[in-house]
């Protein structure tokens, strides 16, 4: 286990802490910061700085171990530049997402898992005073006509991301003083108000599954407080389904949720031209590309850059072969933190938390294919071959493979700082 006493210890910890909340702020900018840098100095100055991170632990890092889902993702990602459309764009938006993923895999290597879910709300705490001190000057200018809070970004939607996001983080962390379970639910409950605020319903929707998710986990030896939460769910889901359309309308959403069922079908046509292999990586769509071409044509003129759906982007970026490993990729990851928790483990509950978070955005919105979240599902991913590295199970078993840094004694390797201690 990393010591936290001493000083190099904790000035170490909290330069992790501010390398990741500092990425998160600049891969996911509000207006006011976008455009000063781009994607890809922002991907390679992350990389920099969690390069010195290694070399600078307080004690060394002897070896990396690599997420084979996430590189297997990576490698379809890369060799769609042979059939794309956009292949400039693709080799340019491979680039920062490789770049993302090996420094996420060298901060997992020299930090807490802990620590980079801490960076993670900091960027969100930071978003959100950010906000405050907007309303505070002039709320009018943080909520949209319909009252909807959207901050710092202008946007509502972006707003509740990044909240969600953050609040995914806060839940996965576990404070162990009193001070520090204080803190962390604050910052759970801060984040979730705004997400809340936001009126985002694929956001709020999320975040109420999460929530029912960690309150079974919690209290599952319970049978009277499970069965409550069973009954307040499937209460709430028949509530909604009766009153689907005035939900939505409350919402600010019609009943093709603003567009999202037309632009879908829309796409299906297209998918079928190249389903296996898709299209070719971009992190958006060549608007003079047959996804964004076609959807403009069926939806009269609309320009659109992405799906409004995970799974349907990588089907048509990288064709049903990407988009099966993206889902392996999340299956490792949320089985890895359930069989966590299950043996007590703390450092499950941002694996499978954050694995939800994303995957369940993705359904209604994009998550995982913006950079910021991109990097996140890399750092889950990167901590999750941490933890199985050594497993015996032929399947997981293929999950993870060390790479050796120095020559080391099996002894001095079990020293090795990793985020799993």
């Amino acid at each position: 286990m990393i010591e936290r006493t001493g000083r190099g210890p904790r000035i170490h910890r909290a330069a992790v802490i501010v390398v990741v909340a500092l990425a998160c702020l600049a891969l996911f900018p509000p207006p006011l910061l976008d455009g000063l840098v781009t994607q890809l100095e922002i991907a390679l100055a992350t990389f920099g700085a969690s390069a010195v991170l290694v070399i600078t632990s307080p004690r060394p890092v002897r070896r990396v171990i690599l997420p084979l889902p996430l590189l297997a993702v990576l490698l379809v990602m890369g060799a769609s530049v042979l059939w794309s459309i956009a292949r400039s764009q693709t080799v340019h938006d491979v680039a920062i997402d490789a770049v993302l993923a090996a420094a996420a895999i060298l901060l997992v290597s020299c930090a807490e898992l802990d620590a980079l879910a801490a960076g993670v709300v900091g960027a969100g705490l930071f978003v959100l005073l950010w906000s405050a001190v907007i309303f505070a000057i002039d709320p009018s200018s943080a909520l949209n006509p319909v009252g909807a809070f959207t901050g710092v970004y202008g946007n509502r939607n972006a707003l509740a991301y990044m909240s969600l996001q953050s609040a995914a983080a806060a839940l996965g962390l576990r404070g162990r003083t009193t001070r520090g379970r204080i803190m962390q639910w604050a910052s759970v409950a801060a984040l979730s108000l705004t997400v809340v605020a936001t009126r985002s319903l694929t956001s709020i929707a999320v975040l109420l599954m999460v929530l029912a998710v960690v309150a079974f986990l919690t209290f599952y030896k319970s049978r009277v407080i499970v069965i409550s939460l069973g009954a307040v769910c499937v209460a709430a889901i028949v509530y909604a389904s009766l009153n689907f359309g005035p939900i939505l309308a409350s919402l600010g959403k019609g009943t093709t949720l603003n567009g999202r069922l037309p632009i879908w079908n829309a796409l299906f046509p297209v998918i079928a031209e190249r389903p296996v292999l898709g299209y070719g990586w971009t992190l958006s769509w060549p608007t003079d590309g047959p996804p964004s071409a076609s959807v403009t044509h069926r939806l009269n003129g609309v320009v659109l850059y992405h799906a409004h759906n995970e799974v349907l982007n990588w089907v048509v970026t990288t064709g049903i072969v990407g988009a099966l490993l993206v889902l392996v990729l999340y299956a490792s990851i949320i089985v890895t933190g359930a069989r966590l928790l299950r043996r007590t483990d703390p450092m499950g509950w941002w694996l499978l938390i954050g694995g939800l978070t994303l995957l369940l955005r993705g359904l209604t919105e994009i998550s995982e294919t913006t950079p910021q979240g991109w990097f996140v599902l890399s750092i889950l991913a990167a901590a999750t071959a941490v933890k199985l590295v050594g497993e015996t199970r032929p399947f997981w078993a293929v999950q993870a493979r060390p790479i050796p840094l120095t020559s080391v004694t099996s002894e001095s390797a079990s020293e090795r700082p990793t985020a799993h201690e």
